[in-house]
């Protein structure tokens, strides 16, 4: 998996399943957060996602935490790098 790590990354893992990139896609563009990049990599099919979000701006923790209770949504982080 190759990602870029700088500016505004979110890390997010969740189960691999149809939608997912939908789920985020959805609530950060309900907040009006524009993704810039978008890198994934899975262990195996229907397992565990790893994806790095590489966003235009900060994330605010209530979207965060939001995308944390979406389910299949395992865990999220955002850093600014």
């Amino acid at each position: 998996m190759e990602a870029r790590p700088e500016g505004s990354i979110l890390f997010v893992n969740n189960v691999d399943k149809p939608g997912m990139v939908g789920a985020v896609g959805t609530v950060l563009a309900e907040e009006n957060i524009n993704i810039g990049g978008i890198t994934f990599g899975r262990e195996d099919k229907g397992g565990l996602v790893v994806c790095v979000v590489n966003v235009d701006n900060e994330i605010p923790d209530m979207v965060v935490e939001k995308l944390k209770k979406t389910k299949d949504i395992l865990f999220a982080k955002f850093i600014k790098v």
